[in-house]
């Protein structure tokens, strides 16, 4: 590594002798006019100069390729995070499809319960109409049925009842009535012989 360091180096300043040269003495010259005082500060500063020109002259072409590397991969990772969406966002139109259709499916279904179920309701409501006047009407005959029965006994307990007291009655009265009878028995048969 060391070894390819200074090679390249050599190679840089074999290939850039003009512009060595002129840096050199430029660097001397300023030195000599005192345009450049030798500090601290001066030393550092023309140290990290002479370090950024160096590595981007010895550094450039492979800074240069891991960056179109490292641009390569991200572009890649972008293109298959878009191809991923992409995918993603068919699926979900898909599945909002189907829900759509299965909404409508369901609608269809709920309108034809719906239907179903209505004239279900009207069809019941009929026959319990029709049951409920059928069970009137029986209760009516049986009411009727049972007023004529209860007419009928009423009738037959007053008959016996009036019977009765008659008899009764004619028990009671057999002592006064008897003789009296006894005699308009005769009248009218004197009237009748007549």
């Amino acid at each position: 590594m060391i070894s390819n360091i200074f090679l390249n180096t050599v190679k840089f300043i074999s290939q850039n002798l003009k512009l060595v040269t002129i840096g050199i003495l430029g660097f001397f010259v300023l030195s000599s006019k005192h345009f450049i005082i030798y500090n601290e500060e001066t030393l550092v500063v023309i140290s990290f100069i002479a370090f950024v020109i160096f590595s981007y002259r010895m550094l450039n072409q492979s800074i240069e390729n891991s960056l179109n590397e490292r641009s390569n991969a991200i572009f890649n990772e972008l293109q298959n995070s878009i191809i991923l969406k992409e995918n993603l966002l068919c699926e979900l139109l898909e599945e909002h499809k189907k829900q759509l259709h299965l909404t409508k499916f369901v609608n269809n279904v709920r309108e034809f319960s719906f239907k179903e179920l209505s004239a279900i309701s009207g069809d019941r409501q009929k026959a319990l109409q029709f049951i409920f006047a059928q069970q009137i009407q029986q209760k009516l005959k049986t009411l009727a049925n049972s007023q004529n029965a209860t007419q009928e006994n009423l009738q037959i307990a007053l008959q016996k009842g009036f019977r009765g007291s008659v008899l009764e009655e004619f028990n009671f009265a057999k002592k006064t009535l008897k003789p009296r009878l006894i005699q308009q028995a005769l009248d009218q048969l004197k009237i009748n012989t007549l």
